[in-house]
């Protein structure tokens, strides 16, 4: 993985982690599940990607459940420390 797209994905986590911005900051994850939401977050498929800035609503609403899912899938399948 490029330097650049390391940052880029690293930005977007803080972004998605910061106060005010999301949830995120509530939720008491470990460095690993952190680091493991973004190694699969680097991984997303082009199409998710795209049809996340989609203006078409419907479409936006389902790439954002699928996202989701994605992520509720990593941090699901690690143990409750």
């Amino acid at each position: 993985m490029s330097a650049s797209r390391r940052g880029h994905s690293e930005r977007l986590m803080a972004d998605w982690m910061a106060p005010g911005r999301s949830q995120w900051h509530r939720v008491a994850m470990s460095s690993h599940v952190k680091s493991l939401i973004l190694a699969r977050l680097i991984t997303t498929p082009d199409w998710i990607r795209r049809d996340l800035s989609s203006k078409d609503e419907p479409l936006r609403n389902r790439t954002e459940e699928a996202l989701a899912a994605i992520i509720e899938a990593v941090i699901t399948e690690q143990p409750i420390n």
